[in-house]
């Protein structure tokens, strides 16, 4: 919108609630849904897309495929340790921020459900449109 010339426009009066997910497993499908629904939102709209919303899936690649081959060449296990070391870091930095230390492990297995399952939704959703699958609910004549 704002590329076409147009603005945006902030009101004051306007009050948005957001109510964020409050058990793990619904966190778990949220994120698995965004990343599975990247790909059509991107082909829709590309100038909302950023190099940035890559970093989960080659994330989750680059772990998994660490993991994997750790067992021919175990200092690949420094990838999954440093991912690790980040997380606990920004779990315990964001949990004493917030005045809540004692959530640092429910900070830090957040963080890990984020990435790992955007990750895995947007594999999924690349897996389907590779194959020449249809994504669910993507033909509205159903």
């Amino acid at each position: 919108m704002r590329r076409a010339g147009g603005r945006i426009l902030c009101l004051p009066w306007v009050v948005v609630t957001y109510f964020a997910r409050d058990t793990f497993p619904k966190l778990k499908r949220m994120a698995l849904q965004y990343g599975y629904w990247k790909l059509p939102v991107r082909e829709r709209h590309p100038v909302a897309f950023s190099l940035r919303q890559f970093a989960p899936p080659t994330l989750l690649i680059l772990l998994t495929s660490a993991l994997l081959l750790s067992f021919r060449w175990p200092a690949l296990l420094a990838l999954p340790a440093a991912y690790a070391a980040a997380n606990l870091a920004a779990s315990g930095a964001l949990a004493l921020r917030a005045g809540h230390p004692a959530w640092w492990p429910r900070y830090a297995y957040g963080f890990f459900i984020l990435h790992f399952y955007y990750g895995a939704g947007y594999i999924r959703g690349w897996l389907d449109v590779t194959l020449r699958r249809r994504w669910r609910h993507a033909d509205s004549s159903r």
